[in-house]
Order: structure tokens, then sequence, then C-alpha cells
């Protein structure tokens, strides 16, 4: 046990910069954004509401104008709160997409070098000299950044939820038709929290064919390991094209990268959906069980990579 804390303490500390301080900075530039909004937005909000009238009035005549439209408007939404109040808390899950992208970027250029960059300095020699197993050492750096670091993103993605909570709350307040209890109740955090743990650990092992390689790549490399890590797959999609004409392997990578995992359980067309329902759909295909096994055998080969070579 002591021997996995120093490996997970490890791996946070080498790359603290992208597990902690990119999902905080998201959260700060949307806090900024709202900011702004308030501030600048609101004082040309009535100046903007007078023109559309104006405008409204000399081209329509008895067109509503801009303002009765948004009273129309949150009038519907009081009338059936609760359909509302769905389709507001999914509204208010893809605040969380901008960090998704963040985990995937950050995921992806961490397990490309993490191994690349031990053999190239070789510190590799270092740790092979302590009593930490390869295996061990090689898991650590797939369990840190794919199912530990995104805790920071949730955390971060709460925190923005609740900036815009208060930036909705100012907006509408006093409007006469929607409270503020009413925006903080539908909102949902804890439950929204629950989700985005949930989408990210399936994330985790719907994209472990993705994150395997990736290791693996960085074991092997000889040098430019992102080449290496693009232009492989690449190559064998180019062959098949040219030998049968079909695009599987393509399909197969990008399907695994980012797409499904994120796409289900945020572009459902029915707001009343439960995310775990639609997790729990992708659970039960088989294109995830195939990319877990193939995500093992390909972590299995970085460990035996990782032992048999020490240096670039």
């Amino acid at each position: 046990m002591n021997t996995w804390k120093a490996l997970i303490k490890r791996e946070w500390l080498e790359h603290r910069g992208g597990y902690l301080w990119a999902p905080i900075a998201i959260a700060i530039v949307i806090a900024l954004v709202l900011i702004l909004g308030l501030t600048v937005g609101d004082i040309r909000l009535a100046d903007f509401a007078d023109q559309a009238r104006d405008a409204t009035t000399e081209q329509h005549g008895d067109e509503v104008p801009l303002g009765e439209r948004i009273d129309e408007r949150l009038q519907e939404i009081a009338q059936d709160k609760d359909a509302s109040g769905r389709k507001f808390h999914r509204g208010l899950f893809e605040v969380g997409k901008p960090f998704a992208v963040c985990f995937f970027i950050v995921t992806f250029f961490v397990l490309l070098a993490t191994l690349y960059d031990e053999r190239k300095d070789r510190t590799a020699l270092f740790w092979k000299a302590m009593p930490v197993r390869d295996r061990d050492t090689v898991l650590s750096k797939l369990i840190m950044p794919v199912w530990i670091a995104p805790l920071v993103s949730v955390a971060a993605i709460v925190l923005a939820q609740v900036f815009v909570l208060i930036a909705l709350s100012i907006l509408l307040w006093g409007n006469g038709h929607i409270t503020t209890g009413d925006i903080w109740w539908h909102a949902g955090l804890l439950r929204g929290a629950f989700e985005w743990l949930a989408t990210f650990a399936t994330w985790g092992f719907w994209s472990l064919p993705v994150w395997s390689y990736l290791l693996l790549v960085s074991s092997v490399a000889p040098k430019a390991p992102f080449l290496w890590a693009v232009m492989s797959p690449l190559v064998v999609a180019a062959i098949e094209w040219a030998t049968f004409g079909s695009h599987h392997v393509l399909r197969f990578i990008s399907g695994h990268m980012v797409t499904d995992a994120t796409v289900v359980v945020t572009d459902n067309p029915n707001a009343g959906t439960s995310i775990y329902a639609n997790l729990g759909s992708l659970w039960a295909s088989g294109s995830m069980w195939f990319g877990i096994a193939l995500g093992v055998v390909m972590l299995v080969a970085a460990v035996y990579f990782r032992r048999r070579y020490s240096e670039v």
C-alpha cells in the first residue's frame, strides 16, 4: 500500500500542472466570462431591448417587443417546471464539456510522454533500482490520469456550475415567474457531480485501448512518440482501405477516443432519459468489452517493453 501511495504521489507531482491547474484555469475563465457578461451585458441589455422595441414598432407595428417575448418564455417555463427543470439540468451538465476536452488532451500527452521521458533522461534506471515492479509503475501511470485526476475536474465542474447558477440568479432576480429557489433546486449540483464521476469512470474503460496504446508507444518509440502514435494507426488504416475498401480501424479509434463516451450522456434527444441508463447501454455493448480486452493486451505489452528497455 505504501508503494502505491508513493507511485501515485509521484505521478501527481510530476504532472500537477495538467491535473490541477488546467481545470482550475478553465473554471476561472468561465467565471470571468460570466462576470463580464453581468457587468457589461446587463448595461447594454436595456438599450438593446429599447432598440429592438423601436425597430419592431416601426417595421411591424403590432409585433411583440423583445422584453415581452422573454416574459412569455419565462411564463412557459414556469407552467411546466418539471420538464423545464430536466432540460435545465442537462443544459447545466454541458458546462462540463470544456473540462472533458481538457481531460482528454492532458491524459493523451501525459500517457504518451511518461515512459518515453523516463527512458530519455534515464530516470528509468533509478526507478528500476527501487523495489517496485514494472507492472505497478505502468499501472500507476495509467490510473492516476485516467481515474484519479478527473476528481479535480469534477470539483472544477461543480465550481463552474455554481458560477453559472449565481449568474442566472442575478439575471432572473425579481422576474415574477421563476424564483432563485427554482433555479437552484432544478440544478441538482450533487446529482450532476455523481453523473460526471460516472461519466469519467466509464470513459476511462471505454477509451482503455487508446490509453494503453499511448503507453505502449511511449515504452517503445525510439524518438518522436507523437509521430509514432499518430502515423502508425494511419498507416494501418490506409492499408485496410487500399486492401478492403473499409474504414473499421479509423471508426474504432475515433469512437473510443471521445465521441461515444460523451455523446451518449449529453446529446440524447430525450431529456428525460437517465444518464446512468445511457452509460449502462454503453457498458452492455460488445465494443466496450472488446476495447477493454484489447487495452489489457497492449498494457501487458507496455509493461514488457518497459522492463526490457531502459533508455532511448
